[in-house]
């Protein structure tokens, strides 16, 4: 095993070390389980292929619009105009 230190903020340790308490859980416990699921997550992704790589950054949209405010236009556009 490998011992590692972090730091946090106080209120973000204190937060902790209470939600610990309350599920019986130790701190170790709960960032280890919480720390194989981010893993887990990130190697779940399948690779990329070509294509879809090529694709990435193309789209540009306007500043301040997000993602959903752009498909939710697009889609209006599309079907009921």
């Amino acid at each position: 095993m490998t011992q590692l230190t972090i730091t946090l903020p106080d209120e973000v340790a204190q937060q902790a070390e209470a939600y610990a308490r309350e599920t019986g859980r130790s701190l170790e416990n709960i960032l280890e389980t919480y720390l194989e699921n981010v893993v887990k997550a990130r190697t779940k992704l399948p690779p990329l292929s070509p294509r879809v790589q090529a694709l990435l950054g193309a789209l540009q949209l306007p500043e301040g619009m997000t993602y959903e405010q752009a498909k939710d236009e697009y889609l209006t556009n599309k079907y009921l105009k």
